[in-house]
């Protein structure tokens, strides 16, 4: 839910008044309307409509957007929704993995570049180091770092995990979004925005379980071999028609096989695919599709799944 702008309004109208030095009085940038800048942001209908009244009020306040905490899966707009808030602002988009800034002195020195209207992304913000954290806490609620002020910007932090955020630094986002997965329509008017055919977006996205980058990744190979078409182009990637790839079907087979809970380790090692991926891409298709489950013993093969396998299998 949103939450009350009154404290807000009363810091940054406050701080407004008092005399900036030059570079903090205008934006670098000229903003643009949120229509505008967000007319090829795709899907997020009801993100949008939330964010596009706090971003309207803010600007009807004289000030910015304040803090806001973006959650949601990998591939559902986060990066892409920060960037189009600073156009929206007039201010740069300054992306930082969290898991990379390793010292309170590189906090600081982000701290300090920070320009009016800026937009800020920590991306994967729970991985932030407690003490990296605390540098971040009185800027984010009083604009001011070491007795200095600093100019309105936007901290978004993007996570997967917002459990995991200390309470302190949960507490000074004054915005909280969930981002939701994305549709096949989605995922399709995507790349046909970006110039790719409709028919050739449609059998994509039934292929990229929903996720934009995928999507995006096949429509580039696809450009790069045209004449052959989208159907021959999926065949030679050995990727069938809801989107399952070699590796799927490692994983697949094995636990058909093995037919009892594994760990992950364990799958890991007998397919040969790296822990990350198996967890970050196939693990999560595989069980958006209904056709593997975790268990507290490990992970095993669904009723549904067997009988993928089983009729793929019946097909060589």
């Amino acid at each position: 839910m949103l939450k009350d702008w009154e404290h807000d309004y009363k810091l940054l109208t406050s701080y407004q008044r008092e005399p900036l030095p030059e570079r903090y009085k205008k934006p670098r940038i000229e903003a643009m309307s949120f229509s505008e800048a967000f007319k090829d942001y795709v899907g997020q209908p009801r993100f949008k409509y939330f964010l596009n009244n706090s971003v309207e009020k803010a600007k009807s306040g004289g000030t910015v957007l304040h803090h806001c905490l973006f959650y949601g899966p990998a591939g559902t707009g986060k990066t892409e929704a920060a960037k189009c808030l600073a156009k929206c602002q007039g201010g740069r988009f300054i992306y930082k993995k969290a898991s990379e800034i390793s010292s309170s002195k590189q906090a600081i020195k982000i701290i300090k570049s920070i320009q009016l209207g800026d937009v800020l992304l920590l991306d994967e913000i729970h991985s932030l180091k407690t003490r990296v954290a605390e540098s971040f806490y009185s800027v984010m609620q009083d604009l001011e770092f070491e007795n200095e002020k600093v100019p309105p910007f936007t901290l978004i932090g993007a996570t997967t995990s917002g459990g995991k955020l200390p309470k302190p630094l949960l507490e000074r986002f004054i915005h909280s979004f969930t981002m939701e997965p994305y549709t096949d329509e989605d995922i399709s008017s995507l790349l046909v925005k970006k110039g790719t055919p409709l028919y050739v977006s449609q059998e994509i996205s039934k292929r990229s379980f929903r996720n934009p980058r995928i999507a995006i990744n096949y429509s580039i190979k696809y450009s790069e071999n045209e004449e052959n078409g989208i159907l021959d182009m999926f065949k030679r990637l050995e990727v069938d028609d809801i989107g399952i790839t070699e590796n799927h079907m490692k994983v697949l087979m094995y636990l058909f096989e093995f037919d009892r809970p594994v760990g992950f380790e364990t799958i890991s090692f007998h397919t040969g695919i790296d822990v990350h991926d198996l967890s970050n891409i196939y693990e999560k298709n595989l069980i958006e599709l209904g056709f593997i489950e975790r268990t507290p013993k490990g992970r095993v093969l669904t009723g549904k799944g067997r009988k993928f396998v089983k009729e793929k299998e019946s097909k060589k």
